[in-house]
């Protein structure tokens, strides 16, 4: 998102003082737009599903159908900005020098799209109130993310956050496979 909005400003050096000098409230804004959308993507993935598998009678199936159907979002959303990102690049040899930029935008999307299909098979509850506090969860894990890269923190922090984010992730996944077998 915040790439998109710097296309459509069109100067890099006002993309550069807007979002990635300091966290602002463009910045927020378009985080919390963007992951309004990637919710909007999920939960209507989710209700097509839920029809789909209306007649399924093992609740597990559907959540993890659910689950991976949220990865697939986040893995759109990843490849949307780093369409983005390499096309606003002026060599290839930029691209090899954004390798963890890659890997935490490909982390963070496929990471709070999972989260947001996650925490409502948890707790059984797709209606409206689990919505706001999924939405906050999200967007508090992408702003940090964010505010690791603005304020260019060491990379092996970087690299620990994304590490954390990867492992809570196998862990979501596990826990709804453990539930089959039991």
């Amino acid at each position: 998102m915040e790439l998109l909005i710097g296309m459509l400003i069109g100067s890099p050096e006002e993309l550069t003082d807007i979002f990635f000098n300091q966290l602002t409230l463009l910045l927020i804004l378009s985080v919390l737009i963007e992951e309004i959308l990637k919710l909007t993507f999920v939960y209507r993935s989710q209700l097509e599903l839920k029809n789909y598998l209306q007649n399924e009678t093992e609740t597990i199936k559907i959540g993890r159908e659910f689950f991976l159907n949220s990865f697939l979002v986040g893995i759109g959303f990843s490849c949307m900005e780093s369409f983005f990102i390499f096309f606003s690049l002026s060599s290839v040899q930029e691209v090899f020098d954004l390798k963890l930029a890659i890997l935490g935008i490909f982390l963070i999307h496929t990471f709070t799209s999972s989260l947001m299909g996650y925490l409502p098979i948890k707790f059984s509850s797709y209606k409206f109130y689990v919505v706001p506090p999924v939405l906050l969860i999200a967007m508090l894990i992408h702003l940090l993310y964010n505010s690791l890269i603005i304020y260019s923190v060491q990379p092996f922090f970087i690299l620990a956050y994304l590490l954390v984010l990867a492992l809570v992730f196998i862990a979501m996944a596990l826990s709804l496979r453990i539930k089959t077998q039991k």
